[in-house]
């Protein structure tokens, strides 16, 4: 019999499964890391988290190897768990990465994502290109400046917190 089916063969249905789960790394210790997915519903005890199987979003290396001290120690079949992190060039990111969908949006679709912002947000909203050619960048340049346009209108105003931050007295 093979290595791999006699240690099959000697893994309970409940170790099997939790190879299968991949939670994030704040759960076995104290990490900064983000939070991603349905984990901390999942309610897992410590007891649990000895079956699983993968690592997401550990902090460093050190932390990386504290978890797997932690873990081999705790299962009693000796499985190594295999790490993982969301990183493009150098920048964490979280899962799943939407890599692929900024290359895919089609910058001709802006004029309708405004027209159907302002239908369903009642407002006035005015954009008008005053240079630029490149589509990418003019689409870009809409999106912040309403972003920021729209973080400006809703400004506390420190001088009179209480007040609304309309000139209609309503938001």
């Amino acid at each position: 019999m093979a290595d791999h089916q006699k240690l099959l063969s000697q893994m309970t249905l409940e170790e099997k499964i939790g190879q299968l789960g991949q939670y994030n790394a704040n759960l076995f210790t104290s990490s900064n890391a983000g939070i991603t997915g349905p984990a901390v519903e999942a309610g897992l005890d410590p007891e649990g988290l000895t079956f699983v199987g993968s690592v997401l979003n550990f902090k460093d290396v050190d932390e990386m190897r504290a978890i797997q001290k932690q873990h081999l120690e705790a299962d009693r079949n000796k499985i190594p768990m295999v790490f993982m992190m969301d990183v493009i060039h150098g920048y964490r990111t979280i899962f799943p990465i939407p890599l692929g969908l900024g290359c895919s949006f089609d910058t001709e679709l802006v004029e309708e994502f405004f027209l159907g912002f302002v239908r369903q947000c009642p407002m006035s909203l005015h954009i008008r290109k005053l240079a630029g050619t490149n589509s990418h960048h003019i689409a870009e340049g809409a999106f912040k400046s309403v972003a920021r346009s729209l973080k400006a209108a809703v400004a506390v105003d420190t001088r009179n917190p209480d007040a609304i931050p309309s000139t209609k007295g309503v938001l």
